[in-house]
């Protein structure tokens, strides 16, 4: 498998931001591993990268999670795929959250800028089955 170049991280909860960045850390599979506990932050700092086309740091991975104060991981999902980038198609996102909740998984996939739902906890089989499922860029729940 290809290494990939950078994932970013949406989660509130700073324990699993951490589980998470160690368990890509160990799967040897992205360069950097960039975490957000504020999805507002996140977006806008995600919108700068867009704006500025800085394809060096635009991630090839974004996992975030639903269940989100300020801006839950199915607004920030939204508001994303509102942004008029074209760059905004290189990067996949894949929902990473504890809810095991078959309305989300459904609503997940209607989505077409979802391409898989993984629950917590994160762990090297999942990330590695869904990256290999990245190849085709369909939505799979784990």
């Amino acid at each position: 498998m290809k290494k990939l170049t950078k994932v970013v991280i949406v989660d509130d909860n700073p324990y699993s931001n951490i589980a998470s960045k160690r368990v890509i850390q160990l799967s040897k599979t992205f360069d950097t591993i960039q975490t957000f506990e504020d999805p507002v932050l996140a977006f806008s700092y995600l919108q700068g990268l867009y704006e500025r086309d800085i394809y060096s740091e635009i991630p090839d991975l974004i996992l975030v999670d639903l269940n989100m104060p300020e801006m839950s991981g199915w607004d920030f999902i939204h508001t994303f795929e509102l942004l008029p980038y074209e760059s905004t198609k290189v990067t996949d996102i894949k929902i990473l959250t504890g809810s095991d909740d078959d309305d989300d998984r459904r609503k997940a996939s209607t989505l077409s800028r979802i391409s898989d739902f993984i629950t917590k906890p994160l762990n090297i089989e999942k990330i590695m089955t869904t990256l290999d499922r990245n190849q085709i860029n369909k939505y799979s729940p784990i």
